[in-house]
Parts: structure tokens; sequence; C-alpha cells
């Protein structure tokens, strides 16, 4: 059974030419590397199409858009599991920009829903998308584990970048 969601509208995605770099010492750099604490190093601007801006239709009616661009990675997974169909950087990428730009508007000061919201509405978006449940389980969980992190960053005041 897949999610009752429905996505429409179209977006592009533009190359970002910034590569993630990890901070810490060589070791924490190379375990963030090996075990993907980075996620999907590639970089994109989202930019939804303004004559037909890219919308999720969440199953309990209500209606999501992304006015604004913004940089997105796709799904953060860890580089181990991306052998697991379902869970590499681009098998739920609709449901991750979404989930993305949840997370950007919160640090915009501008929130759409709140974070177990948000998490929520991923693995229903992961769902309609086609992902087998128990994998969008999965996902949620991984959110709801490192996603306060994420949620809650404040930038590195020298570089900008996130202080996770």
């Amino acid at each position: 059974m897949a999610g009752a969601g429905k996505f429409s509208g179209s977006y592009t995605l533009r190359p970002v030419r910034r590569q993630a770099r990890p901070h810490g010492n060589w070791l924490i750099r190379t375990l963030k590397v090996l075990c993907g604490g980075l996620g999907n190093p590639n970089l994109e601007l989202f930019v939804s199409d303004p004559d037909d801006p890219f919308t999720y239709t969440a199953a309990d009616g209500r209606v999501f858009t992304i006015p604004f661009p913004f940089e997105t990675d796709g799904a953060t997974t860890p580089r181990a599991v991306w052998w697991i169909r379902g869970l590499a950087p681009n098998d739920f990428k609709d449901g991750a920009i979404f989930h993305d730009a949840f997370y950007e508007a919160h640090h915009l000061g501008q929130d759409v829903v709140g974070f177990d919201d948000a998490n929520r509405l991923l693995g229903e978006m992961a769902r309609t998308l086609g992902i087998r449940s128990w994998k969008a389980r999965a996902i949620v969980l991984a959110c709801k584990l490192v996603g306060p992190k994420m949620w809650n960053y404040h930038p590195d005041a020298a570089t900008g970048e996130p202080d996770y």
C-alpha cells in the first residue's frame, strides 16, 4: 500500500559547487566520510517552478509548497545503507526535499510544521513514493534520533557552516 499523499508541480535542481567538509580531527573526519555522517555530499539548489509550484498534499488534506530556493542534499542517509534499495539519497528525493525545506523554514524562523510533524510527513511522503513501510519507519526513527541536532543547529561564527 502506497502513502495517501500526492506530489504535484515541478522544480529544478542546480548543482552547488561547494563540497561539504567534515569538521574535527583526522579520525573523526575519516569516520564521518566512511560512516556517512555527511550524508550525500552533492548539494543542489532547489528552485520551484513559479508557474507550476512543487506541492505536496498530505493525507490529512494539508497542502504544502516550498516558496523559497534553498540548498538540499536529497536524503541525508549514511553511506553504509545506500546499497539498500529505498534508502539511497535519491530514492525518496521529493520527500527529502520537502523535509529539508521544513527544517530550513524553521532555521529562518518561519515554521510550517513542528519537528515531529516534519518527520512524520517525511515517512508519509516516502510511502507515497513507494518506499516500503518498514523502511519509511526506519527513516522516521533515524530523523527522530539524529534530527534534533540538525533542527536546532546554530551556524559557526567563523565559517557560517552548521556546528553539528
